[in-house]
């Protein structure tokens, strides 16, 4: 619902996170980055353990390996969790 929110252009990140009294607002911009780049569902918990072929997970690691992105950002691209990304290394 933040997100949806901030979608709305109501409020900015940073009051966002004043109000929901968060330290930082770097989880709201990385659930924002999220959202635009794959919707809001994407922000739904995942409540299934997910299997990914060999050939899946050698694409994630040349990917993370090859471009300068960071974990946050190759989490998004291929839809899945940035634990999940150090997993695959």
């Amino acid at each position: 619902m933040a997100v949806q929110r901030y979608f709305e252009k109501d409020i900015t990140i940073n009051n966002l996170a004043k109000e929901l009294k968060l330290l930082t607002p770097t989880f709201l911009k990385d659930w924002i980055h999220i959202a635009h780049q794959q919707g809001l569902r994407a922000l739904a918990v995942k409540r299934h353990r997910s299997n990914y072929s060999l050939t899946f997970k050698a694409k994630v690691v040349e990917y993370y390996q090859i471009h300068d992105l960071g974990v946050s950002k190759v989490d998004v691209i291929f839809n899945v969790s940035a634990s999940q990304v150090y997993y695959l290394e």
